[in-house]
């Protein structure tokens, strides 16, 4: 017979006894303001400290000489390069082979690229003596008999092959390089290509000679690209792209080449059968060149000009005779003979005046 255990037994099953609550402890205000203080005196203390090692170390240099600071300074930077250089090795090294293989690939492209342009500049030469060819016998011409010279330029037998030959040769120097040289090589070409009646080949050959770095640098160049252009324009029968050509070329700031502009630009017009337009603006160039005659200062100025004043003239007269001023005999008109007088007056030192001669003694009787 089972008997009901009584409280406090062994056999009793107790539960764990609750474990009391730690009470918390009110934060006190004052120990709060403790501890920031001394965080920020800690804080300060390393940034005072921070600061003397700073005015430690700069320190000896205020109380040295010009010459200890440099050396100082020498010996920081050196010290300090030298760390450079043990820490980053391996950069170092592979920074100087790569210096190195570079300037070696740089002279071996100089070297190829000077004679790529060596080779280009010959070939120009040859291109512009071809050009200058003659006409004929293939026979080396006999020396002349007063200078012991003979004519060293080669034969064609027609026109066809003397352009055929200087076709050539400009394009494989056209080819053969870049920049300058193969600009120069394009004019020559495009003239060339304009001789042998193609001009469309031409034009695009004189805008790649405008279009280039030649042209920018080279006002003669860029003059002789756009004239070309306006040739190859109006041998094409496009008469008034040619005409903005030919105006372009007036508007250059280049003496010369204003004048050059307006009489191709008459010379279309006549085409088109504008007779006034024509005339007025070959007044203006005969104008302009007798303006820029007036400046030269030597005797040379009154002489007869050149051939785009004689054109000029030529085709003025054609036009209105009474426009053009009436030429002397060989050619220098009667403005340009009186204004030749004025210089040599001018230049001629002043000479004394001769003594007149002696009269002759009267004839006496013969011994």
């Amino acid at each position: 017979m089972t008997t009901a255990l009584e409280p406090g037994s062994a056999g009793e099953a107790l539960e764990p006894a609750a474990r009391p609550k730690k009470k918390t402890k009110a934060a006190d205000p004052g120990e709060i303001r403790d501890r920031n203080q001394r965080i920020r005196e800690e804080a300060a203390a390393k940034r005072r400290a921070k600061r003397e090692t700073e005015e430690r170390r700069a320190a000896p240099a205020r109380n040295l000489e010009t010459g200890e600071i440099v050396d100082d300074a020498l010996a920081r930077s050196s010290h300090a390069v030298a760390t450079f250089l043990k820490r980053n090795f391996a950069l170092v090294q592979w920074l100087i082979v790569a210096a190195v293989v570079g300037g070696i690939g740089y002279q071996i492209y100089s070297y190829r690229r000077g004679l790529s342009r060596d080779r280009a500049t010959a070939e120009i030469a040859r291109a512009v003596v071809n050009e200058q060819g003659r006409i004929g016998d293939a026979a080396k011409p006999a020396p002349d008999q007063f200078t012991g010279l003979s004519d060293p330029r080669p034969a064609f037998a027609d026109e066809a092959q003397r352009l055929k030959a200087a076709e050539k040769e400009y394009r494989k120097a056209k080819d053969a390089t870049s920049g300058t040289v193969s600009a120069l090589a394009t004019l020559g070409l495009a003239g060339i290509l304009f001789d042998q009646g193609k001009y469309a080949e031409a034009k695009t050959a004189y805008e790649q000679v405008k279009d280039s770095e030649l042209a920018a640098r080279d006002r003669d160049a860029r003059a002789r690209a756009i004239e070309g252009i306006g040739l190859s324009l109006e041998a094409l029968g496009q008469l008034e792209p040619a005409l903005r050509a030919f105006r372009e070329l007036e508007n250059l700031d280049i003496p010369g080449i204003g004048a050059l502009g307006q009489y191709q630009q008459a010379r279309v017009l006549l085409r088109q059968n504008e007779r006034e337009k024509a005339k007025e603006l070959l007044k203006k160039a005969h104008a302009k060149l007798k303006k820029s005659e007036k400046k030269e200062e030597t005797m040379l100025a009154a002489a007869p000009s050149g051939y785009l004043e004689s054109q000029v003239r030529e085709l003025l007269a054609s036009l209105d005779p009474e426009a053009v001023p009436k030429a002397m005999p060989e050619g220098i008109t009667a403005e340009q003979l009186e204004r030749l007088k004025q210089q040599l007056q001018l230049q001629s030192p002043k000479l004394p005046m001769p003594m007149p001669a002696p009269a002759p003694a009267p004839m006496g009787s013969a011994p």
